[in-house]
């Protein structure tokens, strides 16, 4: 995967699912940037509205949980840089997902307390917080097979293309929120980066 273990077993910058088995779990306003699930097995999860830019998902299988109904959610989610290549989709819902097919970007985050209730974080969640990610490469849906019962980030069910020119269903149509992104060049920044939340590698 994109997301290897150094000699000591553990990953630097990135955390690492690949090769895994998750099912039905929630991930739900998780920040999870660089996240490498290649070849992971994903049943019923839900990332909805989940922070996953550069987010490594080559060759994951993405399924419906067939005894609860539950549909992979990536509802409301930010999806800049990561890696779809070969991936192959059942049962997954992108509505509202933001991608980017164009390029490398930066982004600034205001994380809200939804995305900050987890152990060992260092302030009162209800402060919010603010980091920068920089992304190398656009969302990559390379061979990304789409199949039954997918819904395209613009609501539509799929099958989902890029190569449809008056109708891209990746594009949900829709801004996205000042309150919790922006560009790094932007003057103004929208929020005053912590460096001790870069620092962490979080």
């Amino acid at each position: 995967g994109a997301c290897n273990p150094n000699e000591e077993g553990f990953t630097e910058n990135c955390a690492c699912a690949s090769h895994t088995t998750i099912n039905v779990s929630t991930f739900a306003n998780a920040y999870l940037v660089n996240l490498d699930m290649s070849n992971a097995v994903i049943t019923g999860g839900d990332f909805s509205n989940a922070i996953l830019p550069g987010a490594t998902l080559t060759g994951a299988t993405l399924q419906m949980d067939n005894k609860t109904g539950q549909r992979v959610l990536f509802t409301g989610a930010f999806l800049q840089g990561a890696d779809f290549t070969n991936a192959k989709v059942s049962g997954v819902n992108f509505k509202n997902a933001y991608v980017d097919l164009k390029g490398a970007v930066c982004m600034l985050f205001q994380l809200t307390s939804a995305h900050l209730n987890f152990p060992g974080y260092w302030s009162p969640p209800e402060n919010g917080e603010c980091t920068a990610v920089a992304i190398a490469q656009p969302t990559n849906i390379k061979n990304l097979v789409t199949e039954d019962q997918v819904t395209c980030p613009d609501g539509d069910p799929g099958p989902c293309s890029k190569d449809d020119p008056e109708h891209d269903r990746w594009s949900n149509g829709s801004y996205i929120s000042p309150q919790i992104f922006g560009n790094c060049d932007d003057s103004p920044a929208i929020c005053t980066i912590d460096w001790n939340w870069m620092e962490s590698g979080s």
